[in-house]
């Protein structure tokens, strides 16, 4: 049926299915993925569509020996190890396809607040360039 009713159940099993997921790849990365180009990554988010075919897996790293690119690169290369060790640990009839992406909001986010932090910090001045009026008029009178 098409009412809001039926549909709560179904948001419901793939918001599950997405927070199970979740947990489930960063055990993975953090205890099985061996690969060096994998840095210091967390997952932020996970989309996944209704009917589980595909998952879009947003990251953030922390760039140190590694850097993003590099850490992308090896998960992409290792989606299909990961896929495989999540059929292993979730009873699901189907295990999603893997698309690992940067969650670039840590970074805009950084941004908006230096951003903001630079226009709370007053410029200092030096008492020469400020323009003194009175003593301009004390000057002109005299």
């Amino acid at each position: 049926m098409t009412n809001g009713v039926d549909l709560v159940p179904e948001y419901q099993r793939v918001s599950r299915v997405s927070e199970a997921m979740k947990e489930e790849i960063a055990d993975i990365l953090r205890k099985k993925l061996k690969d060096p180009r994998v840095g210091f990554a967390t997952i932020t988010d996970i989309t996944v569509t209704r009917d589980f075919r595909h998952a879009w897996v947003k990251i953030t790293v922390f760039e140190g020996e590694t850097t993003e690119e590099e850490t992308l690169l090896g998960l992409a290369k290792a989606a299909g190890f990961i896929r495989s060790e999540l059929g292993r640990r979730l009873r699901l009839r189907r295990i999603p396809d893997l698309t690992f992406q940067s969650d670039r909001q840590m970074a805009k986010t950084q941004e908006v607040l230096t951003l903001l932090d630079s226009l709370n910090t007053p410029e200092k001045t030096t008492d020469s360039s400020i323009p003194h009026k009175h003593q301009d008029k004390n000057t002109s009178s005299s």
